[in-house]
């Protein structure tokens, strides 16, 4: 008993220097960020430079002229003509000349800033990656290491070897299951025995872990008291064998509880990119049916599909091909923003509706760069319509024409904000962005899967899902769809 109880404190340690893990990661990708910040900064810098360093209106005018030309002058009486000079011209093409070799020095700058803010952002993707590949490894596994493991493996192997199915049953004693046990025996105060329920709790643990089917039979016992054990002895009576066989058989009904996948993330496949590294890429426009701009980085594909003026916005995308169950839709009062993992050269169609049409748009690939193409289709099958908006809690931390995440995490995500993991807007934005800095805990009996914030069910072929479909995922599988 001893083992198990140290077992269950150090896996309750484990968990506490797991959530510490957790904030000392979001440091350290929080320091990762600021130099990507400096870049960002300063490519703006020049962006305005360049904007507005242009020379007055009135010189460039007239470094466009020819002598004898007729200019408007804005300072003369209205309709008042001067004749340009050839002096006039030669300082307006002197004063042309520096602005085009600044404006060419500006440029050369830009397009080096631009590469280093590029390099910054691949940077920041893969040390984050890395980060978070580190905090994986070091999270507690799920049950401690346990004192029943090895006789357990040992008795399953003699089992198979003989084709025959080891069942274990977690057998408690008289006094572990009533407490009122104590007195047959002469003792009116007996110690308390709920502690060492944890001997029970951990041999079924080890069973169904190591795929064998198992039991405690503490609750049909105690359903059968009084008179389940016999006076003055640990066994059981007729009463109590009857209730043990009826548990049993009904455990044998059932089938062992689905595999839960491995932690982390399986090999390539890699976490959303956060805001900061998105906002240093470029959002390469595209046009047609519908109109955005579409990136990629870190093996994640960002579309926003924006409208133009006078034209009715995107309201829904529904995915045919290339889908997961990790992508991240966002309906907005101008459009749609989709981010979803989508390896090079990997194909994505969906479907593209708005109240004055359907749309078609494919994703295709030419020298490692996306290539977005949307075309309008005739005869397309309508659906309902609702207009949508991002939610308040997030419009309050970030523009709301331009949110992205997964609005169907807010709840769980505000339920979960605690002081270890940040309150405010960058926990909430994190976590509905599939940070897993910021994933919210599960339900019981649930899990993160797919490099998502969101929660699924274990499955397999002995349990079904009650809803959509089983989806294989990192060593198991897990319920998708049908919410």
């Amino acid at each position: 008993m001893h083992a198990s109880l140290r077992a269950q404190a150090q896996r309750a340690e484990a968990a506490a220097q797991h959530e510490q893990r957790r904030g000392a990661s979001r440091a350290q990708i929080e320091a990762l960020s600021r130099p990507l910040r400096a870049e960002q900064d300063r490519l703006r810098a020049l962006e305005e430079e360049l904007r507005y360093g242009d020379p007055a209106q009135f010189w460039a005018e007239v470094a466009a002229g020819r002598p004898g030309d007729i200019v408007d002058s804005r300072l003369a009486e209205s309709g008042r003509s001067i004749v340009l000079t050839a002096e006039l011209i030669r300082q307006a093409v002197a004063i042309r000349e520096d602005y085009r070799k600044q404006q060419r020095k500006l440029a050369k700058q830009q397009a080096a800033e631009l590469r280093a803010l590029q390099a910054a952002a691949a940077t920041l993707t893969d040390s984050r990656e890395a980060v978070l590949a580190e905090l994986a490894r070091s999270a507690p596994r799920p049950r401690p290491q346990s004192v029943f493991d090895a006789y357990l493996a040992e008795f399953k192997a003699l089992c198979d070897l003989h084709g025959a199915e080891l069942v274990v049953v977690a057998l408690p004693i008289d006094v572990q299951v009533d407490a009122g046990e104590w007195a047959k025996y002469g003792v009116e105060q007996g110690p308390d025995m709920r502690p060492s329920q944890i001997l029970l709790t951990d041999v079924v643990a080890s069973a169904e872990e190591l795929r064998i089917r198992s039991f405690d039979a503490t609750a049909a016992l105690r359903a059968a008291q009084p008179g389940a054990f016999l006076d003055g002895d640990i066994h059981l009576t007729a009463r109590g064998h009857a209730a043990l066989a009826e548990a049993l058989a009904e455990r044998l009904a059932r089938p062992l509880p689905p595999r839960v996948p491995g932690p982390g993330l399986p090999q390539g496949t890699r976490y959303a990119p956060a805001k900061p590294a998105w906002d240093a890429v470029e959002a390469v426009p595209f046009a047609g049916w519908a109109t955005g701009t579409v990136q990629h980085l870190g093996g994640w594909l960002k579309l926003r599909l924006s409208a133009a003026d006078a034209v009715e916005p995107i309201r829904e995308i529904e995915v045919l091909e290339g889908g997961s169950p990790a992508a991240m839709r966002m309906t907005t009062a101008t459009g749609m923003t989709l981010v979803t993992p989508l390896s090079v050269g990997s194909p994505l169609t969906a479907r593209l509706y708005r109240l004055d049409g359907v749309g078609e748009l494919r994703i295709g690939w030419e020298a490692a760069q996306p290539r977005v193409e949307v075309v309008g289709l005739a005869e397309a099958p309508g659906r309902s319509l609702v207009f949508t908006r991002p939610p308040d809690a997030l419009c309050r931390c970030d523009t709301c024409d331009e949110m992205w995440g997964d609005p169907a995490l807010v709840p769980a995500c505000k339920a979960g904000q605690t002081e270890a993991k940040g309150d405010g807007c960058e926990a909430l934005l994190g976590c509905v962005r599939h940070d897993p800095l910021f994933a919210p805990d599960c339900p019981e009996g649930q899990v993160h899967a797919f490099a998502s914030n969101a929660c699924f069910t274990p499955c397999d072929d002995d349990n079904p899902c009650e809803k959509g479909r089983c989806t294989p995922w990192h060593g198991a599988a897990v319920c998708v769809g049908g919410a």
